[in-house]
């Protein structure tokens, strides 16, 4: 999938200065001697300029607006350009939760976590249509900086999704699952993802327990 999306977003530099952008092939091209490598914020920008911001918006790839494609390739710097550039483009908790949600560490980077969460026009509470907050969706297979940066921003660790379980919760379900699948079928990448749950439960319960002394101290003082 990456593969594909460097391939757009190649063709979109050697086609960008064409004054219609929508015109550009996709599939019916040799033009993949563009590298990944090649693709930097200095060469997109340029050739975004001579696009129409109305055909920006409206690029597709199977179904992937610009800004998604971006995301999907980890490629933060030029995702902070089009929504500095172009304010159409809305970075919403879908499109968040879509990207925290990958059970993949390939497609996780600290640098893109705290771009999404910084725009991110979202509160750190809200929810999706199932009751879960990003920390639901980010403790299946957390990475560390995920987890404490999300904690940072002060999240509510008792919000509770619709079957009724909040991110602590959560994490030690999907704990106990991942025991179970290691226990029938042993591979070594989940007995990795099992000591990332395990150390996200650690954090979140110190942080739950940092937070109710805090509370109590408060009651404390005015007492």
């Amino acid at each position: 999938m990456k593969f594909f999306i460097m391939i757009f977003l190649s063709l979109i530099l050697a086609y960008g200065s064409d004054k219609d952008c929508k015109s550009v092939d996709i599939m019916g091209t040799n033009e993949l001697i563009f590298a990944a490598d090649s693709l930097n914020l200095k060469r997109f920008a340029t050739a975004l300029d001579g696009c129409n911001a109305k055909d920006v918006y409206a690029l597709r790839f199977k179904g992937s607006d610009l800004l998604d494609m971006a995301i999907e390739g980890n490629f933060a710097p030029i995702v902070q350009y089009l929504l500095e550039k172009y304010p159409r483009f809305s970075l919403d908790e879908h499109r968040i939760f879509k990207y925290v949600s990958k059970d993949s560490i390939n497609y996780k980077d600290p640098e893109m976590i705290e771009l999404l969460l910084n725009f991110g026009k979202f509160s750190i509470n809200v929810t999706d249509a199932e009751g879960k907050t990003i920390l639901h969706h980010i403790v299946y297979d957390p990475q560390i900086f995920e987890i404490k940066y999300v904690l940072s921003k002060g999240i509510d660790t008792t919000l509770k999704d619709n079957e009724g379980l909040d991110a602590l919760s959560t994490a030690k379900k999907w704990l106990t699952f991942h025991q179970e699948m290691d226990a029938k079928h042993p591979w070594a990448e989940t007995k990795k993802r099992i000591a990332r749950v395990q150390k996200a439960i650690a954090l979140i319960e110190d942080y739950n327990a940092q937070r109710e002394k805090k509370m109590v101290d408060r009651c404390n003082r005015i007492i």
